[in-house]
């Protein structure tokens, strides 16, 4: 559970990046379907492998596996085009950074909310997620 957690952490961010950079200039729908994809292969996914093991057997999980090489042959080239994007961009002059006029105290606030938010959602999504004994 910790591995899955540290690579949901470290992909995340990159891979939302990547949503946005892939937009073409439509960043809300990207990020919307960035969102909705990954919350639905999470509840779907389960549900899936467990029609097929109950209705075919466990040998036919293997099945999971060709979609799995296709995913990993979408993300290859998703690879590659990000690579060339870098690429080309770090050629590119950047343009001059505006400096914020945000205080750090309303920023420590931010977080604050953020972080309280995130810990909210876990702890009305825990009694979802725990079996009844």
């Amino acid at each position: 559970v910790a591995l899955v957690g540290f690579g949901s952490a470290i992909f995340h961010p990159e891979s939302s990046r990547v949503a946005y950079l892939a937009s073409g200039g439509r960043h809300g729908l990207a990020q919307s379907l960035f969102q909705v994809g990954g919350n639905a292969g999470s509840s779907i996914g389960p549900l899936c492998a467990a029609l097929i093991v109950a209705g075919r057997g466990q040998l036919n999980v293997l099945w999971f596996s060709v979609a799995a090489i296709i995913g990993i042959g979408v993300l290859y080239k998703v690879g590659w085009w990000y690579q060339d994007y870098l690429a080309q961009t770090s050629r590119d002059p950047k343009p001059a950074r505006r400096n914020s006029n945000i205080s750090s105290r309303k920023v420590a606030l931010s977080l604050f909310v953020l972080i309280a938010l995130i810990f909210s959602k876990f702890f009305y999504m825990a009694p979802a997620t725990t079996p009844f004994t």
